[in-house]
């Protein structure tokens, strides 16, 4: 991730100096502290052992976007996912046995140049970086396999179907994402008899519906579907997944807004990390007040 730190200072760095007379005028930074809590029915371990409650904590999200010119800019997003999973069973010779996670914190990484076709296409391309702070961690002897991901990727974004002052009722997004992958002797000793899957391009997508309110336009509910996927370099095959997720933003002063939503997460073709009766789903509550000062 420090090159592409290096990389977006090298952008400003020269955007900065073609317009010396305005260094900040077309930068824009973002923080978003919010409350994430799992709503999952069967997230928690009955007999309450230590180490697998639900989650309930505060995060914070934060983002820069510097425009270059009025078709071009760059952005830098520092993401944090946090969730517990619900109860998956494990196959044993006794039967299948209820395994309870516990809390999972990611934090989600994203260097990206963005280029406006016009007022409905946009281009980007960039760098995508996932890695899971906790539970565990960096440094957790149970873990030698620290779950993290990532790669350079090229998307686009497209509106459609405006409707007068209210903006598109639709948003189509798609990623291209190249994730290095490799077989190593400590990840085929985690996955005996699998076969491990290499270098594979992962293509999450979303479709996002923005919910016409004409009672109070600065409202504005949505309602999301994502086919996303992940490739951690602890597993032997990508995991997918299905993702609804819905809510609302509303701007409540200056510069700020307030957001909340539901997040539900069912992943598919997960038979490496989880061969058990069900797949691996989650619910998570999150709310939080964005505030983005233009400088």
């Amino acid at each position: 991730m420090a090159a592409s730190i290096v990389g977006l200072s090298i952008v400003i760095c020269v955007a900065q100096a073609a317009r010396a007379d305005d260094v900040f005028s077309n930068l824009t930074l973002s923080f978003t502290p919010k409350v994430v809590k799992s709503t999952q029915s069967d997230q928690t371990n009955p007999s309450a052992a230590r180490g697998t409650g639900g989650t309930n904590t505060v995060r914070l999200d934060y983002g820069a976007i510097y425009r270059l010119d009025r078709r071009d800019s760059v952005s830098y997003d520092d993401v944090n996912a946090a969730f517990t999973l619900g109860r998956v069973y494990l196959p044993t010779a006794q039967g299948p046995f209820p395994l309870y996670v516990g809390t999972v914190v990611d934090r989600m990484q994203t260097l990206a140049i963005r280029h406006k076709i016009n007022s409905a296409l946009q281009f980007n391309a960039g760098y995508f970086w996932r890695s899971r702070l906790c539970c565990p961690g960096d440094g957790d002897p149970h873990a030698p396999l620290h779950a993290g991901y990532g790669g350079n990727f090229v998307g686009t974004e497209v509106d459609f179907a405006n409707i007068s002052q209210a903006g598109p009722l639709f948003t189509y997004g798609v990623r291209a994402l190249y994730v290095p992958h490799h077989a190593t002797a400590e990840l085929q000793a985690r996955y005996p008899g699998v076969t491990i899957i290499s270098n594979r391009f992962l293509l999450p997508q979303t479709l996002v519906l923005h919910v016409p309110y004409p009672w109070d336009r600065k409202l504005r509910p949505f309602v999301a579907y994502t086919h996303g996927a992940n490739f951690f370099n602890n597993e032997a095959v990508p995991e997918q997944q299905n993702i609804i997720n819905y809510g609302f933003v509303r701007p409540v002063g200056r510069n700020i807004a307030f957001r909340a939503s539901i997040f539900n997460l069912k992943q598919t073709h997960q038979a490496a990390s989880f061969p058990g009766q069900e797949t691996a789903r989650y619910s998570t509550f999150d709310a939080g007040l964005t505030y983005a000062p233009r400088l």
